[in-house]
């Protein structure tokens, strides 16, 4: 059975100076009591992309599994240098706990999922905060380290997704840009803080972390590169890797890999 799910668009969640920065709220229709909740983060290297981005394929399905989804916007590094997105995530988040009953959520229970640079910001407000609620936190295809993403290898067979073929690569990695640095190389101090893999702590909530295995924008290293500190910490985590995908593939919209998004950011863990 189809469940039907209600959106509701452009709510503004937070301003600063003369940005207004909005989200949408995707919920199950006749879904009752409070639901757990998620922050979505679009990809777009820092820079580019929207929150309705795949709104069809992802964000509803997943709603439509029992969670209220939260789509937000953030500003780009154009405007905005790190950790101004970072900033706006925790907002977010703020914003989904303070109107958590106006959107029929649990506000114990608020979770982060991105893909690409939306990826990254879900893991770096995971695990660069102890804030509540966070309770976990799902990555697709995310950047780990700043510092080593320029040097890591691809993957054997990786795929250049349709979007970006013929593509100019920018003068400027979009990782730099981030962080005001002008080439690679340059501010790695501010690349490193601004990394995942330097941020993992013990207590940090459960974390999935979902790849493709011929990703050419985004190699699989870089997930894997997370796996060491979140066993040291004794982080709760998984990896899955999607076989033969690419950056932004139509095989992460599968039932399996969406069912496991749902299922990791709705479990209920007593420890």
């Amino acid at each position: 059975m189809t469940v039907a799910v209600d959106r509701h668009p452009d709510v503004e969640y937070r301003r600063v100076g003369t940005s207004s920065l909005h989200l949408d709220v995707y919920r199950p229709r006749d879904a009752d009591g409070a639901l757990p909740a998620v922050v979505y983060l679009h990809g777009g290297g820092w820079a580019r992309g929207a929150r309705t981005d795949h709104a069809e394929h992802r964000l509803v399905p997943v709603a439509a599994s029992g969670l209220v989804v939260v789509s937000a916007s953030y500003r780009f590094s154009s405007t905005a240098l790190w950790p101004a997105q970072l900033e706006d995530v925790l907002a977010a988040i703020a914003h989904v706990v303070e109107h958590a009953a106006t959107y029929g959520a649990d506000p114990a229970r608020v979770g982060l999922w991105g893909a690409s640079a939306g990826g990254h910001l879900a893991l770096m407000a995971a695990l660069s905060t102890d804030r509540p609620p966070i309770t976990a936190a799902v990555a697709w295809f995310a950047p780990t380290d700043l510092v080593a993403l320029q040097t890591d290898p691809v993957d054997p067979g990786a795929v250049t997704p349709p979007f970006a073929a013929g593509r100019a690569a920018p003068t400027t990695p979009p990782e730099a840009a981030l962080v005001g640095a002008t080439a690679a190389g340059r501010r790695l101090d501010a690349l490193r803080y601004a990394s995942p893999v330097a941020h993992v702590r013990p207590g940090a909530p459960p974390l999935l972390l979902v790849t493709g295995s011929r990703d050419a924008m985004m190699p699989s290293s870089q997930a894997r590169r997370l796996l060491p500190p979140l066993e040291a910490a004794g982080v709760e985590h998984q990896l899955l890797v999607v076989d033969g995908a690419t950056h932004e593939d139509p095989a992460f919209h599968t039932p399996a890999v969406l069912g496991a998004v749902s299922g990791w950011l709705s479990a209920r863990r007593d420890h």
